[in-house]
């Protein structure tokens, strides 16, 4: 059903991509800019325009060069950036606007949402662009390569976008209105990157022809991130090296700090249902256990590091681990769906379904990883602790999922896809 779905709207996106442009840059530019201009932000009794203010401006110009520069270095398209940062600008615009004209007041502590709703629709347009590319190397036409990006991405966009939402929804309950705000703008702010991302981008990509770069079939099946996944997988010994020493560092994490017992309950539901979400979404328990068990690892693991290289622990930390988990969940969904879809679509065996998910998204996550990195660090130029605090917990956090995604997914994976191959190959 969601397949059939997705490649209507697809269709009739491309068929209707006038009418489709046209409304979404009318709703950021009327909706949002209007209402963008009259959002206030209360700073200890003085007030400024959104705009006016000068952190609120000098972390998203930073935010927004950061991901000028680094798309076109990974898109190697003007057109193809432009596209891109467009979607993920109107997407933060038109949050921002919603708000405005509600009324909702802001202060500098939860300024830093549109930086962040930016920097997560720049990864939903990443994946939507890359598939596209990916397509193009195999000599699809311009518009097949387009339907088949929005058919193929649809369904995860969905489930990352819902995770990483949920994670945001930990702001909502803490009691402090600041913290409340972020939350609520995120949330709103993700599901219209999504839908911008699926309906926006198609209808510029088709409007104004990007030259996509045809890679050669040598240089694509030879990019650092499938070498690397080639060399895990062909030597077992690094990925239960990598295994165990995670496991034993997640361990001690825990047992040397005890106030990691703090992040309670909250904490604990919201990795539960988000791993249920996972699960449900793949039909089988064992992807959600994964992510349950990797993700909240990494979280303790983050929690050690910052304690020990900052002295202190973290503010909010239910927070911060809450919003953590669900952004680092988003990289295994997209590789155990290529891979997935390689083993059901493509008759490939285990090993080579890995190897394809590694090869077709890959280096995309290695890119969005380095994208989202970039947005925190501009949190640094804020004077308010929460904010730096936050850029140092998250920074530690993407760079150990990037290490857990590279050197122990790939053999876990492989092992689950042998199961599940021989599971079916029983019925």
């Amino acid at each position: 059903m969601i397949n059939k779905f997705s490649e209507a709207l697809s269709q009739k996106v491309i068929a209707q991509r006038w009418p489709v442009f046209i409304l979404c840059l009318g709703l950021s530019l009327g909706i949002g800019i209007s209402g963008s201009n009259a959002l206030i932000i209360n700073n200890n009794g003085i007030t400024t325009m959104f705009f006016d203010n000068a952190e609120a401006v000098k972390v998203l110009s930073t935010v927004f060069l950061g991901l000028l520069v680094f798309l076109f270095i990974l898109l190697r398209s003007i057109v193809g950036t432009m596209a891109v940062l467009i979607v993920a600008a109107a997407s933060s615009i038109l949050s921002l606007g919603i708000f405005g004209w509600i009324g909702i007041e802001l202060t500098p502590a939860s300024s830093i949402a549109p930086a962040l709703i930016m920097s997560l629709a720049v990864a939903d347009a990443v994946h939507l662009i890359a598939t596209m590319r990916y397509h193009t190397n195999k000599k699809l036409s311009r518009r097949d390569a387009i339907e088949r990006s929005v058919k193929i991405s649809f369904y995860p966009i969905i489930i990352t976008s819902l995770t990483t939402a949920l994670g945001f929804f930990g702001f909502i309950l803490n009691k402090n209105t600041d913290m409340q705000n972020i939350g609520i703008i995120a949330i709103v702010g993700i599901f219209i990157a999504l839908i911008f991302s699926v309906t926006f981008l198609p209808a510029i990509m088709t409007i104004w022809p990007a030259r996509i770069r045809r890679d050669s079939e040598n240089s694509l099946n030879l990019n650092i991130s499938e070498k690397l996944c080639h060399y895990v997988l062909e030597k077992k010994i690094i990925s239960n090296v990598a295994q165990i020493g995670f496991i034993l560092f997640c361990l001690y994490s825990y047992l040397i700090f005890p106030h990691l017992n703090s992040l309670g309950l909250h904490v604990a539901l919201f990795v539960i249902i988000i791993s249920t979400i996972i699960s449900l979404f793949f039909k089988q328990a064992l992807y959600g256990v994964l992510c349950m068990l990797y993700g909240g690892g990494c979280i303790i693991a983050a929690h050690f590091i910052f304690d020990v290289t900052n002295l202190n622990a973290i503010m909010l930390p239910v927070i911060a681990s809450i919003m953590a988990f669900g952004i680092t969940v988003d990289n295994k969904i997209h590789l155990f769906m290529k891979a997935n879809y390689a083993l059901k679509n493509k008759g490939m065996q285990a090993t080579e379904a890995v190897k394809y998910a590694y090869q077709t998204v890959g280096s995309e996550l290695v890119s969005i990883s380095i994208l989202l990195l970039l947005s925190f660090a501009s949190f640094y130029k804020s004077s308010l602790l929460f904010k730096t605090q936050l850029a140092s917990f998250m920074l530690i956090v993407i760079t150990l999922t990037l290490v857990i995604d590279f050197l122990i997914i790939p053999k876990t994976l492989e092992a689950l896809l042998k199961k599940k191959k021989q599971h079916t190959e029983k019925d």
